[in-house]
This record gives C-alpha cells, structure tokens and sequence, in this order.
C-alpha cells in the first residue's frame, strides 16, 4: 500500500526539527543548571590526607555547593595533599576573601568526607577578594589554626564536636 500525501517530506522534516529544537533547549537548561557555562575561579590548597577527598566533590558553605574539586595530587617532597578546585562566579566576589580557610572533615566511622569553605571576616575598608591561582590555607595548617584562633574566620556553627 502506497502512501499518498503531497507534503510528507515537508511533515516529517518538521518533525525532525522540532524535536531536534526540544533536545537543544534541554541540553542548555540541564547546563545552566548545572553550571556548565559559568565562569569559576580556581584556587589551591594542601591538606595532611587525601581520605575521601576525590575530584568532583563539592565545596560547601553553611550546607549550600559554592564549588567543585578539580584535582587532587600528592606532592612528594612535602608529604602533603594539593587540592585544585574551583569556586563559581556566584560566591567568589562575596566569599572568598582574605584570610579564608578550607576544612578537611572525616567521618570517625570512615562513611565520607567533606571541603568546608570558611570565609575570612570582612574587614573595614573593604578589600577585594582573594586573585584567582591564591592557596587558601587549610585548618589543619599551623596557619589556619592561628587564623581561627585570632577571629579572622566566619565559622559559625563550627565549633560542633560531633
């Protein structure tokens, strides 16, 4: 049986089209939400161990994602663990500011890890944040243990044993 209609060719490119267009406004709305297209700044820092640290994972500030891990390396010479990861273009100008420190928490139970980003105390004039490539010290570090000490970190909430 032959089918016999004057725009077929026309009907089915339509078709084609239109679901062509859908699949193009899905993969730039899951992007967006994603973040695939918004700038990110990079930045460093060195922590005593790697466990469960792995790229990918995300920073955190008070529960909310502020950026990913890009790479973690161990570096020979100071038996210490590098870890690049980048802070989106939404937190960087607030957040990452002088005397900000990461903390590297373990679970005792050895059920995850985590990167907590703790962003230094604003300070009066203002200053700009951190240039992008800076080493934000780690709170294992003799550094950020003096930093926190002396009140420079925002740490809300952060004294909780458990």
């Amino acid at each position: 049986m032959r089918l016999r209609m004057k725009f077929l060719n026309q009907i089915v490119g339509l078709f084609v089209l239109v679901g062509l267009l859908g699949l193009g406004v899905a993969i730039v709305l899951i992007g967006a939400n994603q973040r695939w297209l918004q700038k990110r700044y990079g930045f460093h820092t060195m922590v005593r161990s790697g466990a469960g640290v792995q790229a990918g994972m995300p920073i955190t500030l008070k529960g909310f994602e502020i950026g990913k891990v890009q790479r973690v390396t161990f570096v020979a010479e100071t038996r210490e663990v590098r870890v690049d990861f980048d802070i989106f273009e939404d937190y960087y100008g607030s957040v990452v500011l002088e005397n900000s420190v990461i903390e590297h928490a373990t679970s005792p139970i050895g059920l995850g890890a985590g990167l907590f980003f703790h962003p230094g105390k604003p300070q009066e004039p203002p200053k700009p944040p951190l240039p992008e490539g800076s080493l934000i010290v780690s709170m294992d570090s003799r550094e950020g243990r003096d930093l926190v000490r002396k009140g420079l970190v925002d740490r809300e909430g952060g004294d909780d044993s458990i």
